[in-house]
């Protein structure tokens, strides 16, 4: 008995001094895991599929209770939800998607705007839900806002060019104008318009001469032509190809 104790302590000194033991890190878990820093990575995970934060959220209380914050629904993509459903949705979805519109999701209160103003002709409802998807930075809600503005002439035509610029400036913004006016065209599509906008107030001759040489595509999409243009002429032209979207030509 007493060999076998020493031998068992000879081993063991030996394998101390023979190797370096690794240092054992103790295991990373959910709960682990700083709530801010869950938070962001649903927020991330949910702007590209809602479907992924649905099953985050069964999968336990940290990430249900993460789920539910303002951050999250505010990111969450809706884009697989029709704007006008043609049939009657569950009541999850009606939850889900008032939840959102709640919270201030920018697509939910786009829609909302959208809807307000051009189907419903809710006006003044209408461009408060779009001028506060606008501020937070959704492009096509910033497009449509700005492109109202500029049809009501005068100070607003000055607001909306300003603002049009602003987006198309910064630098925060994958902006693409086709790409944008091609969903609003989509959305449109899918409701039946019942007030348009206004172009009788609005003066589409520009009266600045600091013209910069652009290359614009041409109304007809067939090829490119270089004309001389300002920031307002731009968005002029771009703002016949809106009005076009509502059947006005101007």
């Amino acid at each position: 008995m007493g060999v076998l104790r020493q031998r068992t302590h000879q081993k063991n000194t030996t394998s101390s001094h023979g190797r370096k033991r690794t240092k054992k890190h103790p295991k990373t878990t959910i709960a682990s895991l700083p709530k801010d820093l869950l938070v962001d990575i649903l927020a991330h995970v949910g702007s590209s599929s809602f479907i992924d934060v649905f099953n985050a959220k069964q999968c336990c209380k940290d990430f249900l209770e993460a789920t539910e914050e303002h951050y999250v629904i505010q990111r969450i993509s809706i884009d697989k939800f029709p704007t006008i459903p043609w049939n009657p949705q569950s009541d999850n979805v009606c939850s889900f998607l008032m939840n959102c519109f709640d919270k201030g999701n920018p697509e939910s209160l786009f829609r909302r705007g959208i809807i307000d103003y051009f189907e419903k002709a809710e006006v003044e409802s209408g461009m408060e839900y779009l001028k506060m998807a606008s501020k937070k930075e959704h492009t096509e809600a910033t497009y449509v806002y700005g492109m109202i503005l500029l049809s009501q002439g005068d100070r607003w035509s000055d607001q909306g060019l300003k603002l049009l610029n602003s987006m198309r400036n910064s630098l925060s913004r994958c902006w693409n104008v086709d790409d944008c006016r091609n969903k609003v065209r989509r959305v449109l599509n899918t409701m039946w318009i019942n007030n348009t906008v206004s172009v009788q107030e609005i003066n589409m001759e520009c009266q600045k001469r600091n013209h910069g040489v652009h290359r614009l595509r041409r109304l007809d999409f067939n090829k490119d032509e270089e004309v001389e243009s300002c920031d307002s002429c731009m968005w002029y032209r771009e703002f016949i190809l809106f009005c076009r979207i509502l059947n006005i030509y101007l």
